[in-house]
Protein backbone atom coordinates (compact mmCIF):
# COMPACT_ATOMS: atom_id res chain seq x y z
CA UNK A 1 0.00 0.00 0.00
CA UNK A 2 1.30 3.18 -0.68
CA UNK A 3 2.11 6.26 1.27
CA UNK A 4 1.37 10.12 1.29
CA UNK A 5 2.85 12.21 3.51
CA UNK A 6 0.63 15.78 3.83
CA UNK A 7 1.30 18.93 5.92
CA UNK A 8 -1.33 20.90 7.33
CA UNK A 9 -4.08 18.61 7.69
CA UNK A 10 -6.36 20.24 9.89
CA UNK A 11 -8.58 21.72 7.76
CA UNK A 12 -9.21 22.85 4.13
CA UNK A 13 -6.92 21.27 1.20
CA UNK A 14 -4.69 19.58 3.29
CA UNK A 15 -7.88 17.86 5.02
CA UNK A 16 -9.86 17.39 1.90
CA UNK A 17 -6.32 15.81 -0.03
CA UNK A 18 -6.47 13.17 3.16
CA UNK A 19 -9.79 12.33 2.57
CA UNK A 20 -9.26 11.36 -1.03
CA UNK A 21 -6.12 9.32 -0.82
CA UNK A 22 -7.58 7.11 2.33
CA UNK A 23 -10.28 6.89 -0.52
CA UNK A 24 -8.20 5.51 -2.70
CA UNK A 25 -6.63 3.00 -0.33
CA UNK A 26 -3.05 5.01 0.58
CA UNK A 27 -1.79 4.85 4.11
CA UNK A 28 -1.94 8.78 5.00
CA UNK A 29 0.70 10.08 7.33
CA UNK A 30 -0.71 14.01 8.05
CA UNK A 31 0.33 16.73 10.21
CA UNK A 32 -1.30 18.90 12.66
CA UNK A 33 -0.25 21.69 15.24
CA UNK A 34 -0.37 20.27 18.65
CA UNK A 35 -3.59 22.79 18.90
CA UNK A 36 -5.10 20.62 16.56
CA UNK A 37 -4.11 17.58 16.87
CA UNK A 38 -6.13 17.09 20.36
CA UNK A 39 -8.67 17.99 18.80
CA UNK A 40 -9.24 15.57 15.78
CA UNK A 41 -11.77 13.15 15.57
CA UNK A 42 -12.41 11.73 12.08
CA UNK A 43 -8.81 11.54 10.67
CA UNK A 44 -7.34 9.07 13.50
CA UNK A 45 -10.64 7.02 13.54
CA UNK A 46 -9.16 6.03 10.19
CA UNK A 47 -6.88 2.72 10.55
CA UNK A 48 -4.67 3.93 7.35
CA UNK A 49 -3.82 7.09 8.89
CA UNK A 50 -1.40 8.24 11.12
CA UNK A 51 -1.12 12.53 12.52
CA UNK A 52 1.97 13.67 13.58
CA UNK A 53 2.33 16.68 16.02
CA UNK A 54 4.79 19.39 13.58
CA UNK A 55 4.71 22.69 13.20
CA UNK A 56 7.07 22.97 9.89
CA UNK A 57 8.93 26.13 11.96
CA UNK A 58 10.29 23.73 13.96
CA UNK A 59 12.93 22.78 11.63
CA UNK A 60 15.00 20.26 14.05
CA UNK A 61 12.13 18.39 13.93
CA UNK A 62 11.24 17.88 10.64
CA UNK A 63 13.81 15.32 9.48
CA UNK A 64 12.66 13.20 12.60
CA UNK A 65 8.92 13.25 11.69
CA UNK A 66 10.15 12.16 8.01
CA UNK A 67 12.27 9.25 9.46
CA UNK A 68 9.31 8.11 12.31
CA UNK A 69 6.56 8.31 8.87
CA UNK A 70 9.89 6.00 6.95
CA UNK A 71 9.74 3.90 10.03
CA UNK A 72 6.15 3.40 10.27
CA UNK A 73 5.00 2.89 7.00
CA UNK A 74 8.12 1.41 5.59
CA UNK A 75 8.55 3.85 2.36
CA UNK A 76 7.23 7.32 1.45
CA UNK A 77 5.50 7.51 -2.27
CA UNK A 78 4.57 10.55 -2.39
CA UNK A 79 4.78 14.15 -0.17
CA UNK A 80 2.48 17.06 -0.52
CA UNK A 81 3.50 20.61 0.88
CA UNK A 82 0.51 22.07 2.00
CA UNK A 83 0.67 24.02 4.87
CA UNK A 84 0.17 27.45 4.89
CA UNK A 85 -0.61 30.93 6.84
CA UNK A 86 -1.50 34.32 4.84
CA UNK A 87 -1.18 37.92 5.40
CA UNK A 88 -3.88 40.44 4.25
CA UNK A 89 -2.63 44.38 3.59
CA UNK A 90 -0.76 46.67 2.08
CA UNK A 91 3.11 45.68 1.95
CA UNK A 92 4.33 48.60 3.95
CA UNK A 93 2.67 47.96 7.06
CA UNK A 94 3.85 44.48 8.12
CA UNK A 95 6.02 44.41 10.65
CA UNK A 96 9.39 42.20 10.39
CA UNK A 97 7.68 39.41 12.47
CA UNK A 98 5.11 39.02 10.23
CA UNK A 99 7.08 38.74 7.06
CA UNK A 100 9.26 36.39 8.75
CA UNK A 101 6.71 34.33 9.70
CA UNK A 102 5.20 34.18 5.98
CA UNK A 103 8.18 33.48 4.38
CA UNK A 104 9.61 31.46 6.61
CA UNK A 105 6.20 28.77 6.81
CA UNK A 106 5.17 29.23 3.30
CA UNK A 107 8.67 29.15 1.58
CA UNK A 108 11.52 27.25 4.01
CA UNK A 109 9.03 25.14 5.35
CA UNK A 110 8.26 23.84 2.22
CA UNK A 111 12.42 23.15 1.55
CA UNK A 112 12.90 21.58 4.83
CA UNK A 113 10.41 19.00 4.22
CA UNK A 114 11.76 18.14 0.82
CA UNK A 115 15.20 18.07 2.13
CA UNK A 116 13.93 15.58 5.03
CA UNK A 117 11.83 13.09 2.53
CA UNK A 118 14.64 13.43 -0.52
CA UNK A 119 17.24 11.20 0.62
CA UNK A 120 14.57 8.20 0.84
CA UNK A 121 13.37 8.83 -2.20
CA UNK A 122 16.79 9.05 -3.76
CA UNK A 123 17.51 6.00 -2.18
CA UNK A 124 14.44 4.44 -4.09
CA UNK A 125 15.32 5.95 -7.68
CA UNK A 126 11.09 6.90 -7.31
CA UNK A 127 8.81 9.23 -5.88
CA UNK A 128 6.55 12.53 -6.71
CA UNK A 129 6.84 15.61 -4.62
CA UNK A 130 3.77 18.03 -4.99
CA UNK A 131 3.75 21.46 -3.77
CA UNK A 132 0.75 23.46 -3.35
CA UNK A 133 0.90 26.86 -4.70
CA UNK A 134 -1.78 29.38 -6.25
CA UNK A 135 -2.72 30.61 -8.81
CA UNK A 136 -2.28 33.99 -7.48
CA UNK A 137 1.50 33.52 -7.75
CA UNK A 138 1.31 34.04 -11.31
CA UNK A 139 -1.41 37.07 -10.87
CA UNK A 140 -1.57 39.36 -8.27
CA UNK A 141 -4.08 41.06 -6.76
CA UNK A 142 -4.00 44.31 -4.25
CA UNK A 143 -3.43 43.19 -0.38
CA UNK A 144 -1.92 39.63 -0.81
CA UNK A 145 1.23 40.59 -1.52
CA UNK A 146 2.80 38.43 0.78
CA UNK A 147 0.89 35.81 0.55
CA UNK A 148 1.63 35.55 -3.43
CA UNK A 149 4.75 36.76 -3.53
CA UNK A 150 5.27 33.52 -1.30
CA UNK A 151 3.77 31.45 -4.45
CA UNK A 152 5.51 32.99 -6.69
CA UNK A 153 8.96 31.37 -5.18
CA UNK A 154 6.96 27.85 -4.80
CA UNK A 155 6.50 28.35 -8.30
CA UNK A 156 10.10 28.96 -9.20
CA UNK A 157 11.34 26.09 -6.42
CA UNK A 158 9.03 23.73 -8.01
CA UNK A 159 10.71 24.16 -11.16
CA UNK A 160 14.26 24.16 -9.92
CA UNK A 161 13.04 21.05 -8.23
CA UNK A 162 11.85 19.60 -11.49
CA UNK A 163 14.69 19.76 -13.33
CA UNK A 164 17.03 18.97 -10.78
CA UNK A 165 15.41 15.13 -9.63
CA UNK A 166 14.17 13.82 -12.83
CA UNK A 167 17.22 12.06 -13.86
CA UNK A 168 17.17 10.72 -10.61
CA UNK A 169 13.35 9.08 -10.87
CA UNK A 170 11.55 11.40 -9.03
CA UNK A 171 8.51 13.90 -10.30
CA UNK A 172 7.46 17.28 -9.38
CA UNK A 173 3.58 18.94 -9.64
CA UNK A 174 3.01 21.98 -8.75
CA UNK A 175 -0.89 22.70 -7.92
CA UNK A 176 -2.28 26.50 -8.53
CA UNK A 177 -5.34 26.21 -6.39
CA UNK A 178 -8.11 29.51 -6.67
CA UNK A 179 -11.54 29.54 -5.36
CA UNK A 180 -11.41 26.69 -2.72
CA UNK A 181 -13.37 26.82 0.99
CA UNK A 182 -11.10 26.98 3.48
CA UNK A 183 -10.45 29.16 6.75
CA UNK A 184 -6.97 30.68 5.12
CA UNK A 185 -8.39 33.73 4.95
CA UNK A 186 -10.04 33.99 8.79
CA UNK A 187 -7.73 31.76 11.15
CA UNK A 188 -4.54 31.29 9.41
CA UNK A 189 -4.25 35.18 8.07
CA UNK A 190 -2.88 38.41 9.71
CA UNK A 191 -5.03 41.22 9.05
CA UNK A 192 -3.05 44.50 9.25
CA UNK A 193 -4.00 47.50 10.76
CA UNK A 194 -6.49 50.01 8.72
CA UNK A 195 -5.46 52.71 10.34
CA UNK A 196 -2.07 52.44 10.06
CA UNK A 197 -1.29 54.40 7.61
CA UNK A 198 -3.74 57.23 6.26
CA UNK A 199 -2.62 57.21 2.42
CA UNK A 200 -3.87 53.73 2.46
CA UNK A 201 -7.27 54.82 2.87
CA UNK A 202 -7.86 54.25 -1.22
CA UNK A 203 -6.26 50.62 -0.88
CA UNK A 204 -8.49 49.37 2.33
CA UNK A 205 -12.03 50.82 1.10
CA UNK A 206 -11.54 50.37 -3.18
CA UNK A 207 -9.11 47.80 -3.59
CA UNK A 208 -8.99 45.42 -1.03
CA UNK A 209 -12.71 44.24 -1.42
CA UNK A 210 -12.18 44.36 -5.12
CA UNK A 211 -9.92 41.78 -4.15
CA UNK A 212 -12.25 40.02 -2.33
CA UNK A 213 -14.44 39.70 -4.57
CA UNK A 214 -12.43 38.61 -7.34
CA UNK A 215 -11.23 35.82 -5.17
CA UNK A 216 -14.61 35.14 -4.21
CA UNK A 217 -15.49 33.56 -7.66
CA UNK A 218 -17.11 36.90 -9.02
CA UNK A 219 -16.85 37.01 -12.83
CA UNK A 220 -15.86 40.90 -13.37
CA UNK A 221 -18.24 42.93 -15.15
CA UNK A 222 -20.68 40.38 -14.55
CA UNK A 223 -23.63 39.34 -11.83
CA UNK A 224 -21.97 34.83 -12.33
CA UNK A 225 -19.98 33.64 -9.75
CA UNK A 226 -17.48 30.69 -10.17
CA UNK A 227 -18.46 28.38 -7.25
CA UNK A 228 -15.93 27.81 -4.97
CA UNK A 229 -14.78 23.80 -4.67
CA UNK A 230 -14.70 21.73 -2.00
CA UNK A 231 -11.72 20.81 -0.17
CA UNK A 232 -12.47 17.39 -1.37
CA UNK A 233 -12.86 18.44 -4.88
CA UNK A 234 -9.56 19.96 -4.96
CA UNK A 235 -7.93 16.82 -3.38
CA UNK A 236 -9.42 14.73 -6.07
CA UNK A 237 -6.83 17.61 -8.59
CA UNK A 238 -3.72 17.27 -6.30
CA UNK A 239 -4.35 13.17 -6.13
CA UNK A 240 -4.53 12.60 -9.84
CA UNK A 241 -1.68 15.18 -10.42
CA UNK A 242 0.16 12.91 -7.74
CA UNK A 243 -0.81 9.81 -9.38
CA UNK A 244 -1.70 10.30 -13.46
CA UNK A 245 2.18 9.68 -14.28
CA UNK A 246 2.19 12.18 -16.94
CA UNK A 247 4.74 15.25 -17.93
CA UNK A 248 1.97 17.73 -16.59
CA UNK A 249 3.63 20.30 -14.61
CA UNK A 250 0.92 22.78 -13.48
CA UNK A 251 -2.10 21.85 -12.01
CA UNK A 252 -5.27 24.83 -11.88
CA UNK A 253 -8.63 23.88 -9.71
CA UNK A 254 -11.58 24.58 -12.13
CA UNK A 255 -13.25 27.63 -13.90
CA UNK A 256 -12.14 30.08 -11.13
CA UNK A 257 -8.55 29.37 -11.92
Amino acid sequence: MPTVFITGTSSGIGRGTAKIFLQNGWNVAGTQLACDIGKERELNLHPNCRLYELDVMDYKRIPDVAAQVVNDFGSIDVVINNAGIGIMGPIEVADHEQISRILEVNVVGYIMVIQAFLPYMRKARKGTIVNVGALGGRLVHPGLGFYNLTKAAIGALSEELLLELAPLGIDVKLIEPSGVKSNLGTVGTDHLDPEAIEDYRYFYEVQMPQTGDVVSGHVIGTDEYYPALEPEEMGEIIYHAAVDGNDTFRYQSGPHA
